[in-house]
Parts: C-alpha cells; sequence; structure tokens
C-alpha cells in the first residue's frame, strides 16, 4: 500500500516525509525517509519532467483565456461569445484532466514503474494535451483532434493505472 504524509511545521515549511512505501522486492513495507520537497521531486524525475512542461502549457492556456476575455470584453463566465466559450473549454479541459493524470504517474512511479512506461505515459499525455484543443471549438473544430487528444489522455491515465492494479496483486 502507498500512504503519503505531509508536515508543515513553524521552521521547514518544505519538510516532507514519505511513509510506508511497499518494498516490492521482499513484500514488507517500510519507511523511506525523504527530508525536503527537493529531495521528494529528484525521486520522481520523469513525472516531474512531465508536471512542469505541463504547467508551462497550463499557463500559456490560461493566459490565452485572460487574452481572450480582454478582445471579447467578457469579464464572467462566456458571455454567450462562441470564442470566449472556446477558450474557457480548452483551459478547462486541460485543467479537468492534468492533475489526476499527473498524480497516478506519481504514485506509479513511486511504485516502481519501468522508465519508459513512464516516459509513454507522459508523452502520451502531453501529445493529447496539445491535440486536444484543436478539436474543441464552437466553429471549426476538428473531431478527430478532439478523439485523438482524448484518447491519448486516457492511455496516459490506464498505463499507469493498470500497473498499479497488477502491482497490487502481485
Amino acid at each position: 500500500m502507498f500512504a503519503l504524509s505531509v508536515r508543515f511545521g513553524a521552521e521547514k515549511q518544505d519538510e516532507l516525509e514519505i511513509i510506508f512505501i511497499r518494498c516490492r522486492n521482499m513484500g514488507c513495507p517500510y519507511v523511506l525517509g525523504i527530508s525536503t520537497l527537493e529531495d521528494a521531486i529528484m525521486s520522481l524525475p520523469i513525472t516531474a519532467t512531465f508536471a512542469a512542461i505541463l504547467a508551462v502549457y497550463f499557463v500559456a492556456m490560461s493566459s490565452y483565456v485572460i487574452y481572450t476575455r480582454a478582445k471579447t470584453d467578457v469579464l464572467m463566465w462566456d458571455g454567450g461569445n462562441g470564442r470566449m466559450l472556446t477558450a474557457i473549454r480548452r483551459h478547462g479541459n486541460l485543467a479537468e484532466y492534468m492533475p489526476f493524470a499527473i498524480l497516478i504517474m506519481a504514485i506509479a512511479e513511486f511504485e516502481g514503474l519501468s522508465t519508459g512506461w513512464l516516459q509513454i505515459s507522459g508523452g502520451l499525455l502531453l501529445t493529447g494535451r496539445l491535440i486536444h484543443p484543436f478539436g474543441v471549438a464552437v466553429e471549426g473544430s476538428v473531431l478527430p483532434a478532439r478523439v485523438t487528444g482524448m484518447l491519448a489522455t486516457f492511455a496516459s491515465i490506464l498505463i499507469p493505472a493498470i500497473y498499479l492494479l497488477i502491482n497490487q496483486f502481485n
């Protein structure tokens, strides 16, 4: 089983402690001490890399929503404007799927999913998230882009999920 305990003390705001990560070879729980957030991130190099790339993309998508609000003079919701609705949904879809995909990748990386499978999963997530917005538009959407983007995203979630399920019963 996997458990994560985060402690924030007055002296060390970045202290992170990981407890009971299953020992796959011996089948017994053990304590892995990771003293800082930096150490924790370094123990997840593949997930951290994809998370960082997607974080930059998330900021870009957020900035596009802000830009579209300024261009359309819509301050709240979509104002009935198709262009604004498109920008909101493109960003919203990223915000809905990316965090969960990154989280399950991180858990799988902690649990020992191979580098190759993690890179495939992260690559599918990144590719799917980059392609999907072309299929989300009020006018001129490209359905194959939407379908391909979602299939890639689902695959990126299913790869670590299937690994974790199989790993739990072995």
